[in-house]
């Protein structure tokens, strides 16, 4: 078995700017220089935004795995790419990278989707279904974990037994605006006046 080689950029607890700048230097210096120079022979890409690294790996003879999280016109979308100009370095040149970077997404040897719609949203886009796989993601342990009694007590008494109460449970995050939440509380209170 070959040896497993990772590296990755963790620059969140930096300043904003210089946080986007080292993400840029990283991004379009600092890893395709790894992998030229690297002896690495397989490349996991973990990130479909770096899927133009892809093609650095179809030019040097290395093959290339990459995961894809999301349905490719959701993130290609002019309200998904707005929604981000704001952690962007120079919005139209970031936006015109993206776009060109996931149009490398059929360089890679394997695309892994996370989900079904994921890949078919590939198919779609021209990717053959042979380099296509899905790998579900894993469950957080946090959805095993059991109440504590006081956390129990405070869920029935306080919550489940509201009476007139409505709840929406959520799982996952709602900063994406893909993910469509607001709409939901939009469609209840259309279906509320109907009655």
């Amino acid at each position: 078995c070959a040896d497993v080689h990772f590296f990755q950029i963790q620059n969140k607890y930096t300043p904003l700017m210089v946080s986007r700048a080292a993400e840029a230097f990283f991004r379009y210096v600092v890893y395709p220089t790894k992998i030229v120079f690297s002896d690495y022979s397989c490349i996991h890409i973990t990130d479909h935004t770096y899927a133009f690294l892809a093609l650095v790996t179809r030019v040097f003879n290395k093959k290339c795995i990459i995961t894809v999280h999301n349905r490719i016109e959701d993130i290609t979308s002019e309200k998904m790419l707005r929604k981000h100009e704001e952690h962007m370095l120079i919005p139209w040149l970031s936006k015109a990278l993206f776009k060109f970077s996931i149009s490398q997404l059929h360089h890679a040897d394997i695309l892994i989707c996370v989900s079904q719609s994921i890949l078919k949203s590939l198919q779609n886009h021209g990717i053959p279904k042979n380099k296509l796989t899905i790998i579900h993601m894993p469950i957080s342990d946090i959805f095993f974990t059991k109440l504590t009694k006081r956390e129990k007590v405070y869920v029935e008494r306080k919550i489940i037994q509201k009476h007139g109460t409505f709840y929406i449970l959520h799982v996952g995050n709602n900063d994406s605006a893909h993910k469509n939440v607001e709409y939901i509380f939009s469609c209840i209170k259309m279906l509320n006046d109907r009655k």
